[in-house]
C-alpha cells in the first residue's frame, strides 16, 4: 500500500507533496532529511530549508498522510495533489504535471482513442 504525504512548513506555509511505498512516510521523512545533509543533495529549496531548519528541523517542519492507495495509483494521486494543494516546495511540479499529462494523452491516443475521448 502506497502513500501520498504533505511535509509542511510551520514558519513559511510552504509546502512538499511527495509519495512513497515505504511502509512508515516517516521513514521517507527521515530520508528526506538526511539528504539535505549532504551538499549534492541540496539542489532544491525544500532541502536547503530541510538542512538550514538544523535540530528544529522536527519543531519546523510537520509531515503527514494525503490518503493511503494502491501502488499503481501513487503517482496518479500525487500528481491529483500537486495540482490541487500546489506545493512551493515542488518546484518542478508543475512540470511534471504538464508532462505526465501529456504522455498519458499521447499514450492513450495512440491506443486508440480519439481525441474527444481523450
Amino acid at each position: 500500500m502506497a502513500k501520498n504525504y504533505l511535509i509542511h512548513n510551520k514558519q513559511n506555509n510552504k509546502n512538499y507533496v511527495g509519495e512513497t511505498t515505504r511502509k512508515a512516510a516517516s521513514q521517507r521523512f527521515a530520508e528526506h532529511i538526511a539528504s539535505s545533509r549532504h551538499y549534492k543533495n541540496r539542489r532544491n529549496t525544500f532541502h536547503k530549508e530541510l538542512f538550514n531548519s538544523g535540530e528544529d528541523v522536527f519543531n519546523i517542519f510537520e509531515y503527514s498522510i494525503l490518503e493511503e492507495c494502491a501502488d499503481k495509483d501513487r503517482f496518479d494521486r500525487e500528481l491529483y495533489y500537486i495540482s490541487k494543494i500546489k506545493p512551493e516546495y515542488n518546484e518542478n511540479g508543475k512540470t511534471f504535471y504538464i508532462y505526465n499529462i501529456k504522455d498519458k494523452i499521447i499514450k492513450e491516443y495512440l491506443g486508440g482513442m480519439n481525441i474527444t475521448e481523450i
